[in-house]
């Protein structure tokens, strides 16, 4: 069996890696199309010896052909979309028409949520929509990464139960082990606390509000430092902010990093305060599989991760005041290592063997 993966790009983030895990985990030969770009992510995968169709270096027209070309040259019996937009779905209807021989599906990374889906002209919604509404139609199967995400997206269409699936995105387990989990800020010596952020620095994230906790932190002179690993179209404006506050000793932006596991090993806390539905939360359970204890936004999927108060906490989105208390709240913890220890558990839930072994049964 062949499998073809159709992607807008494969720079960074949770939908790229998780495409490089499915190829290099998967029983069965995986391809990725590349519709309009490439990245560092396809990049490495190339160089791994993984199959990468650069489709974007033809013209928009001839990309059609060369696709439908493709499927009939590697009869592939699976095509995946992933990734949201006018043109993966156009793509994908495309072949549905002209290529009969596969099982189509639809992975459904993102919850459904009109205001951050369709953010375009009005004529554009109008045409995403219902070009959406096709995709989902046409498909064979549908994957939601979480149970959030399947409730949102039959809440809006009438999607049979048995057609769509859960399964929830998975990471590679961490070696680290309880025995090596410890306290660490239980001691004067070893403030500041350290806290993390690894995703894109968009606003829907809600970084703002992150920000503006360690400020409120440092103003009551608790000694924090903030990490932030990513890149994305608000960064100068949360460089800005860090900037007129006098916060540069405090936070620190290290851009895209290809391996983050030593993020993860040298900080005390992630923290993820999106104020959109997330739909799962990866960099959450990569923390978690560090034994890192996270504060996440009570949002999306992020319920199903974190139970409030056992492997790690749960605030309010859009709440500053919210981030800054359960910081304390880890602070004067008298057993954290117990909470790192559950987080470690919880993960073993959500390991990428697992998700690409349920996907596997599916192909």
């Amino acid at each position: 069996m062949k499998i073809l993966h159709l992607l807008s790009g494969c720079d960074s983030g949770g939908i790229e890696v998780l495409c490089r895990n499915i190829v290099r985990l998967s029983k069965y030969e995986n391809h990725v199309a590349l519709l309009f770009s490439g990245g560092m992510i396809a990049d490495d995968m190339e160089k791994n010896g993984s199959t990468i169709i650069r489709l974007y270096n033809y013209g928009r027209k001839q990309r059609y052909q060369k696709l439908l070309e493709l499927a009939q040259k590697e009869q592939y019996s699976d095509i995946v979309v992933h990734h949201e937009g006018v043109g993966t779905y156009s793509y994908f209807l495309y072949l549905h028409k002209k290529y009969k021989s596969a099982k189509y599906i639809k992975y459904l990374h993102m919850s459904y949520e009109e205001k951050y889906m369709f953010t375009g002209s009005k004529l554009q919604n109008i045409l995403h929509k219902y070009l959406l509404g096709k995709t989902i139609k046409a498909a064979d199967t549908l994957i939601a990464v979480s149970e959030f995400v399947k409730k949102s997206y039959v809440s809006k269409y009438p999607i049979a139960d048995t057609k769509t699936i859960v399964i929830y995105n998975g990471t590679e387990l961490s070696n680290i082990t309880g025995n090596e989990l410890n306290d660490s800020i239980n001691s004067k010596e070893n403030i500041p606390v350290r806290l993390l952020y690894v995703g894109r620095l968009t606003e829907v994230k809600g970084i703002i509000y992150l920000l503006e906790a360690v400020k409120s932190l440092v103003d009551n002179n608790i000694k924090t430092e903030l990490t932030l690993v990513g890149n994305g179209d608000k960064r100068d404006y949360y460089e800005s902010y860090v900037r007129e506050n006098g916060l540069q000793e405090f936070i620190h932006f290290e851009g895209v990093q290809n391996d983050v596991s030593a993020y993860y090993r040298s900080h005390d806390l992630f923290i993820y305060p999106s104020i959109w539905n997330e739909a799962f939360g990866i960099s959450i359970i990569e923390a978690m599989s560090y034994g890192m204890v996270c504060i996440a936004s009570s949002v999306g999927g992020i319920p199903e991760i974190i139970e409030d108060g056992r492997d790690g906490f749960l605030v309010n989105p859009g709440d500053s005041k919210a981030i800054e208390d359960a910081v304390r709240r880890y602070m004067v913890l008298d057993n954290k290592t117990k909470m790192k220890s559950s987080a470690l558990k919880k993960v073993i839930k959500f390991d990428i063997k697992n998700t690409v072994g349920e996907t596997d049964a599916i192909f």
